[in-house]
This record gives structure tokens, C-alpha cells and sequence, in this order.
């Protein structure tokens, strides 16, 4: 395995060519010392992969790779293949808001126009180093840097639109949970998205989109068990009136997200008991 690296400034550029199946990625061979750098990776020649925890991913060549290198990372380099990496320390660009794109994430992969470009033009810059003058080597780095940026730019706008949808979508959820048809695939066709991208939308939540109807709902019982003004209803007629309409499934649920049953949180809550079908 060879490593050429170039810097610039705080700009790091690192090229890794391998000559046997596996190599300690570019951060651990090249020493960058800052945990908290982003490495933008890409493939120059071959298929070389990274290796992170359970996933394979792999380096494209008209893809980039975001990596947060909190510990050392493996690369899976074939005979003869080679990819590139730019190290750009966190106060350089926006981090927060890329590991917002990313959240628990070591690795995110930009698809963007601007990011096919990016990964082109490394790509180029890793092939010519070496064969340049140092400030001419340097100076592409900065063109890097420049270029990095207009991608994270696109992915800026990305995820704030991103959030304004999920934030619409929340609220169709909270204006429909009293309908037992609520459910992913009316939400993405009333939001004119594909049912992969409604649940890519939540999936740095936590969530599915299933469990946040359900959560809303349940909360929602759980605020009328404890009302006074509802204790003439019954535990059945409020949950139907949020969406659930199997009692006995609504208990358990109900059970399972508050430790408690219905009647016995209304019992508490000082209103009259009151079996779940009465």
C-alpha cells in the first residue's frame, strides 16, 4: 500500500493505492490527528469499500462519501485499486448541520449533482499527484474545499426542506388521528411522495411513521383519561374517537407505552372506573 498526501493550510488530501486485499482506511494511515475532521472519500480506480461495523459500503465513482472518523475505519482495497480522501476540520464548514443530514451516522453518502462533480474532480486531482509543483497541488486542495462546500450547500437546502415536509406531515397526522385509515401509504399519497421516501423522512427519528400515529394516538387517550369532563364516557368511546378501535388491542398498547391500563390511569386520575366495552 502507497499514500500520497497533500495539504493545504488545515486541508488534507490524501491518496491511498493498494497493493495487497486490505488497508487501515486513509485517516489512520495519513495521521489525521482531528477526531472531529469530515473526510470526503471517494473511489479513484477499482472497488474499494468501507467497512463500518455491519455495512459495506461502497466507494463510488461518481459518489462521495462522508465519514466521521471517531475511531479507525477499514477499507476493503482489491489489488491495484486506489480512492482518495479530504479531510476538512469541523470549524471549516457547517458540521451540525451535515451530522443533522447524517445523525448517528458514521458514514453518509452525498448523491447530489454538485457531489458527482466533487467526486470527478478528486478523482482528477488524485490521478495528477506527485506529477505537480506543491503549490499547484495545493492549490487544487483549496478548489476542493470550494467545491465541497457548494455540495454541502445542496444538501443544506435538502434537509430544510426535508424538515418543512415532515413538519406538514405531522400536522396531517395530528388533523386525522381520529381516523382508523390513517396510515403510511395515505399520508404519502396525500403528500404526492413515494412511500420509501415518507419513511426515509423519519428514519433519523427514531421512528417509524406507523409508530408515530400510534404514539399520537395513545397520548391523546392518555389526555382524556385523565380529563374530568370525559369520566361520563367510556374507556372504549374514547379511544375510538382517536383511531383505535379494538379494545382489547388498544389496552395492551396502551399498557405497553405507559405501564398501566386505561381504567387504572382513570381510576387514579380520580375519575370513575370503568371496564373497557362499557
Amino acid at each position: 500500500m502507497s499514500i500520497h498526501t497533500v495539504e493545504s493550510g488545515a486541508l488534507r488530501f490524501a491518496v491511498v493505492h493498494a497493493s495487497g486485499e486490505r488497508a487501515p482506511s486513509a485517516p489512520a494511515s495519513a495521521r489525521l490527528p482531528d477526531a472531529d475532521a469530515i473526510m470526503l472519500m471517494t473511489s479513484v480506480q477499482g472497488e474499494a469499500a468501507l467497512l463500518v461495523e455491519d455495512r459495506r459500503i461502497a466507494l463510488g465513482l461518481t459518489s462521495v462519501c462522508i465519514v466521521w472518523p471517531r475511531s479507525a475505519l477499514d477499507v476493503e482495497m482489491p489489488t491495484g485499486s486506489s480512492f482518495c480522501a479530504l479531510s476538512i476540520p469541523a470549524e471549516l464548514i457547517d458540521a451540525a448541520t451535515l451530522r443533522a443530514e447524517g445523525r448517528a451516522e458514521r458514514v453518509l453518502e452525498m448523491d447530489s449533482a454538485a457531489a458527482e462533480v466533487l467526486a470527478e474532480y478528486l478523482r482528477a486531482v488524485a490521478i495528477k499527484v506527485g506529477e505537480l509543483e506543491s503549490d499547484t497541488e495545493a492549490a487544487y486542495i483549496r478548489l476542493a474545499f470550494e467545491m465541497a462546500n457548494r455540495a454541502f450547500g445542496e444538501m443544506r437546502g435538502r434537509a430544510t426542506r426535508a424538515d418543512v415536509l415532515r413538519s406538514q406531515i405531522m400536522q396531517y397526522i395530528e388533523a386525522h388521528l381520529s381516523d382508523p385509515d390513517l396510515g403510511p401509504g395515505r399520508i404519502a399519497r396525500a403528500h404526492f411522495i413515494s412511500l420509501r421516501y415518507l419513511h426515509a423522512l423519519f428514519r433519523n427519528e427514531g421512528i417509524t411513521v406507523a409508530g408515530v400515529i400510534r404514539r399520537r394516538r395513545l397520548e391523546r387517550c392518555y389526555a382524556s383519561l385523565v380529563d374530568p369532563s370525559s369520566d361520563p364516557r367510556s374507556i372504549a368511546s374514547i379511544a375510538s374517537d382517536h383511531g383505535l378501535i379494538d379494545a382489547a388491542q388498544f389496552s395492551r398498547l396502551f399498557r405497553r407505552h405507559f405501564g398501566v391500563t386505561p381504567s387504572s390511569l382513570r381510576a387514579a386520575a380520580g375519575g370513575r372506573p370503568h371496564a373497557l366495552a362499557s
